[in-house]
């Protein structure tokens, strides 16, 4: 199997680069950096079917952002949220779970489950469902934020929607943060729209 990997910048240091198998076998290769190749070509033998390709697979290097770093997708760890969790793996999703339970007098009560997707503090994505036991309704709210470090820096993706019975919403935007340093004040400035619609008073 062949591997090309290219070197987008201009900083060059040794790098591990693993294949690996849906059983979870790996095989790894290390390159010497050059300040002179921006690309490279590995050839591996493995007694395997590669299902993905991973670069720094042991998390040894500064980069900021690995999900640029796996070929097919980068893994998720689960686990139950407790309060203020700040548990932030630079080479994990971390997805959290929480139970939820509401009441309305025309819907009854309204067991759910909120789910909540981070990825450093680049990515941030969180679901809450509720199903409503005497209607059949399904309530939900979603909302996402992504931000691209390495070629897009200080620049935010937001996108939030929800459907509570009574209203829907629907909020997209993007922001640009202005680093100012030491002695002059962060800007932030964005662009974004909003949709509002009204649909039954009584659950409003």
């Amino acid at each position: 199997a062949a591997v090309e990997i290219e070197r987008k910048g201009e900083r060059f240091y040794p790098m591990t680069v693993a294949l690996t198998s849906g059983k979870g076998d790996t095989v790894k290769q290390r390159i010497d950096g050059s300040p002179w190749n921006y690309s490279f070509t590995l050839n591996f033998t493995v007694p395997f079917k590669p299902v993905n390709v991973i670069v720094d697979p042991d998390v040894a290097t500064t980069d900021i952002d690995f999900r640029n770093n796996y070929g097919h997708r980068m893994p998720m760890e689960w686990s139950f949220r407790w309060g203020d969790m700040r548990y932030k793996p630079r080479n994990t999703y971390h997805v959290t779970w929480f139970p939820l339970l509401d009441y309305h007098p025309f819907d009854g009560w309204l067991p759910g489950v909120s789910l909540t997707r981070n990825y450093y503090k680049w990515e941030s994505t969180k679901l809450d469902l509720n199903y409503a036991t005497e209607s059949n309704r399904i309530f939900w709210r979603i909302s996402t934020r992504r931000q691209f470090p390495t070629f897009l820096p200080g620049v935010s993706f937001n996108m939030s929607a929800y459907d509570f019975g009574g209203q829907a919403n629907l909020n997209a935007f993007v922001i640009k943060n202005r680093y100012g340093g030491h002695t002059k004040p962060n800007l932030y400035g964005g662009y974004g729209l909003q949709l509002s619609v009204a649909k039954d008073s009584l659950r409003a």
